[in-house]
C-alpha cells in the first residue's frame, strides 16, 4: 500500500478533487435515476429535453466565449449557482406532485436550473483535467467513475425522498469545496490557477461525430433496459473503473489508450448482441455501461491530453465535445419515451440495430487513428495555412517520434526509461518528472541515473545534443 501511494503525489489534493467530481458525476447520475423515473407521460421526455438543453447550451456559449476572451474557470461555479441549483431541486419536488400546467412548468423550469448548473460543475472539472499527465488522468477519471457509482448506488437505495433531494442539493457544495480546497493544497502547481488563454483552433468534427454516434447508440440500448437492471449496470462501471485504476497504478507500462479505444468498441456490440437476439438484457446492461464508462475514460483523456500537448483552450474543445455527447444520448432516449411499444413489438428493432451498427463500425474505424492520438485529431489553428500546418506538425511529430524510438532500440531503454527520455528532452526537472509520472523522487532520480549511463552521457546538456544528433538524422 505505501509503494502504490508513493506513486499519487500530492495525495491530499488528489483526494479532495477526486470526492469533488465524483460528486460531479453522482449529482448526474442519481438527479436522473431519481426525478426522471418517478415522471409518467410526456412530461419525461419533455424535461429530459429542457435538462439536456440547458447542459448543452452552457458548454456551447463557454465554449464560444472561450475563443475570443480569457475565462477563469474557478469564476464559473459559485455558491450562487449552488443555491440556485438547490432552488431548482426544490421545484421540481414540488412540482412532481403537481398536475396539468403546473407540473410541466414547474418540473421544467427547475430541469433547466439543474441543466445549467450540473454543466458549469463539469466544466470546472474538464479544465482542470487538461492540466494532468496521461496517468494521473486515467487514475482520476477511473477512481471518481468507482466512487460515483457506489455514492449514486447508495442514493438509489433511499426511500425517504426527501433526504435524497437535501443530498441532491449537497452534492454540488461538496465538489464545489472540494475543488477549491485541492487546489489551494501548498505545494500544489501554481499554474493550474491560470486560465489558459483564448486560441482560435477550427471546430472539431471528428471528435464530435465520433464520440455522438458512439453515445447515440449506447443511449438508444441502455433506454430500453428495464429498472431492474440498474444493479448490473452499477456493477459494469464499478468493474471498468477498477480494472483501469489497478493497470493506472500497478501496471501503467501495460495500459495504452489505443488499447482502451479498441477495448470499448467489442463491449457496446456485446451489449447489443445481448439486448437482441439473445433478449439477455441484464448482460446488455453489464456490456453497455462497461462500454459506456471506457469509453468515457478513454475520451476525456485524449481529448485532455491533445489540448494540453496542441495548446487548444480545453473550454473550447471539452465544452464542444461535452454538448455533442450530451445531444448525442438525448436522441438515443427519445425513441424508447416517445414510441417504447412500438419498438419492442414489432420489427422495427432489429431494423433500427441493423442501422446503427455499421454506422457505429464505420465511424470507429474512420474518424479516428493512432496518428490522431498523436496529433490533434483533424483540427487545426484557424489562421494558419491548412495544408501547411498539418504537414509541418506530421512532420516534426514524425521525427520526434522516429528519433525517439532509435534511441530506445539503440541504448536499449524500458518503457519507463524512455518516458523519462522525452521529459528530459522537454527539459522538465525531476520534480516535474514525479508530478507528470506519478513516480516517487528517488524513483525519478534512479530512472535519470539509468538513462545517463545508458547513453554515456553526465549532463543534461549532452543529453540535448544526443538528441539533437539524432534529430538530424
Amino acid at each position: 500500500m505505501p509503494a502504490v501511494l508513493a506513486r499519487i503525489p500530492q495525495l491530499p489534493t488528489f483526494l479532495f478533487c477526486l470526492a469533488g467530481y465524483a460528486a460531479t458525476i453522482a449529482l448526474s447520475v442519481s438527479f436522473e435515476v431519481h426525478f426522471f423515473t418517478e415522471m409518467h407521460g410526456p412530461v419525461c421526455p419533455f424535461n429530459k429535453t429542457v435538462f439536456a438543453g440547458g447542459q448543452v447550451s452552457i458548454f456551447v456559449i463557454v465554449a464560444l466565449l472561450s475563443r475570443h476572451r480569457t475565462l477563469q474557470p474557478r469564476q464559473l461555479f459559485s455558491g450562487r449557482i449552488i443555491a440556485l441549483g438547490a432552488f431548482g431541486l426544490l421545484i421540481i419536488s414540488v412540482g412532481t406532485h403537481q398536475t396539468g400546467m403546473a407540473q410541466w412548468l414547474l418540473t421544467g423550469v427547475g430541469s433547466l436550473i439543474q441543466g445549467i448548473q450540473q454543466a458549469l460543475l463539469k466544466l470546472v472539472f474538464l479544465d482542470f483535467f487538461a492540466r494532468l499527465e496521461e496517468r494521473s488522468l486515467l487514475i482520476y477519471l477511473s477512481a471518481s467513475h468507482i466512487l460515483s457509482a457506489l455514492l449514486a448506488f447508495g442514493l438509489s437505495m433511499v426511500a425517504i425522498p426527501w433526504i435524497v433531494v437535501g443530498a441532491l442539493a449537497l452534492l454540488p457544495a461538496v465538489a464545489y469545496h472540494c475543488y477549491h480546497e485541492g487546489l489551494s493544497r501548498k505545494g500544489y502547481p501554481s499554474d493550474f490557477h491560470k486560465p489558459v488563454s483564448p486560441s482560435r483552433w477550427s471546430f472539431p468534427y471528428r471528435p464530435v461525430v465520433f464520440i455522438a454516434v458512439f453515445f447515440f447508440v449506447n443511449e438508444f440500448v441502455r433506454s430500453f433496459l428495464p429498472s431492474s437492471t440498474a444493479i448490473y449496470t452499477i456493477f459494469g462501471a464499478l468493474t471498468t473503473g477498477t480494472l483501469v485504476l489497478l493497470f493506472a497504478l500497478l501496471a501503467f507500462d501495460r495500459l495504452s489508450l489505443p488499447g482502451m479505444y479498441r477495448i470499448s468498441l467489442p463491449l457496446l456490440l456485446g451489449g447489443i448482441l445481448c439486448f437482441y437476439p439473445l433478449h439477455e438484457v441484464f448482460f446488455a446492461a453489464l456490456f453497455t455501461n462497461a462500454a459506456y464508462t471506457l469509453f468515457s475514460i478513454f475520451c476525456t483523456t485524449l481529448l485532455c491530453l491533445i489540448s494540453k500537448r496542441q495548446g487548444i483552450n480545453p473550454l473550447w474543445l471539452l465544452g464542444i465535445t461535452a454538448a455533442a455527447s450530451d445531444f448525442a444520448g438525448l436522441l438515443g432516449e427519445l425513441p424508447r419515451d416517445i414510441c417504447r411499444e412500438l419498438l419492442t413489438t414489432s420489427s422495427l428493432t432489429p431494423l433500427a440495430l441493423t442501422v446503427i451498427v455499421p454506422l457505429l463500425v464505420y465511424v470507429f474505424l474512420s474518424f479516428l487513428s493512432s496518428s490522431d492520438m498523436q496529433g490533434s485529431w483533424g483540427m487545426w489553428q484557424q489562421g494558419i495555412d491548412e495544408q501547411k500546418a498539418e504537414s509541418t506538425a506530421a512532420l516534426l511529430q514524425s521525427r520526434h517520434r522516429d528519433a525517439y524510438a532509435r534511441i530506445t532500440r539503440q541504448f536499449s531503454l524500458t518503457r519507463r526509461e524512455e518516458e523519462v527520455f522525452v521529459l528530459l528532452t522537454k527539459r522538465k526537472t525531476v520534480p516535474e518528472i514525479e508530478n507528470e509520472l506519478f513516480i516517487s523522487s528517488a524513483t525519478a532520480k534512479t530512472h535519470v541515473q539509468h538513462i545517463y549511463k545508458k547513453l554515456g552521457i553526465h549532463n543534461r546538456q549532452e543529453l540535448q545534443d544526443l538528441f539533437a544528433q539524432f534529430m538530424e538524422e
